[in-house]
């Protein structure tokens, strides 16, 4: 799904409500009866499509079914019962935050010069994009606490030391730092340990910021 969305330079934020689309897909699949017989593929690839045609409208002009059914290996149409099936279990609700949205929630209208906040953002966003790899996050943490939690951590890498939390992050958050030490130790502990999570060297190696976490201490 990663390389699916970042082929096609689709509209940031797609991946994560994608994923937050398979996630109810298989939920609403296992209250259903089961999954066996699902392509998962399929299905990965089909979330992205609709997530990227929600995110911006001008993806149906330079993605189209064939092109996921190329991606997938199977037959356009396939592609379109999928979607279908896919908006069904949804039940055609295709909104809701995501972590990415709440990473620019919260950094809207932080104190950092220009230079910083955006460093800060796009770090926060790459270490969020990381949390998706532990499927832990996504069951344990609501979006909001995943992205705090990304915040905290980009803050870290930042300033080579402890987060510091003010009064100020905890009112626009809703979390205090302790709130989010187990998130934050679920995504240290990825970043820390790529060779365990599938895929994790190469969204690293795509982030564009050169940055470390220091050891982490709450």
């Amino acid at each position: 799904m990663y390389n699916f969305s970042g082929y096609y330079n689709l509209a940031p934020g797609t991946l994560h409500r994608a994923v937050s689309y398979v996630d109810r897909f298989l939920s609403a699949s296992v209250t259903a009866g089961g999954c066996a017989g699902v392509n998962l593929v399929l299905v990965g690839a089909v979330a992205v499509f609709t997530a990227a045609k929600y995110e911006d409208r001008s993806t149906t002009l330079a993605l189209r079914a064939d092109d996921v059914a190329r991606h997938v290996g199977c037959a356009a149409c396939d592609v379109v019962a999928a979607e279908s099936a896919l908006f069904a279990a949804l039940g055609y609700r295709l909104s809701g935050p995501t972590a990415y949205t709440f990473v620019d929630h919260f950094t809207r209208h932080g104190q950092e010069e220009d230079g910083s906040l955006l460093m800060l953002r796009t770090l926060a966003h790459h270490l969020a994009d990381l949390a998706l790899l532990d499927c832990r996050c996504g069951a344990r943490f609501l979006p909001s606490a995943v992205a705090a939690s990304a915040i905290a951590l980009a803050r870290m890498a930042m300033g080579g030391s402890a987060p510091s939390w003010s009064e100020e992050e905890v009112k626009v958050t809703g979390y205090e730092l302790e709130d989010l030490a187990g998130c934050m130790a679920m995504i240290y502990d990825i970043h820390k340990h790529p060779e365990a999570w599938p895929g994790c060297y190469h969204m690293m190696d795509d982030c564009k910021l050169i940055y470390a976490l220091p050891p982490l201490v709450i």
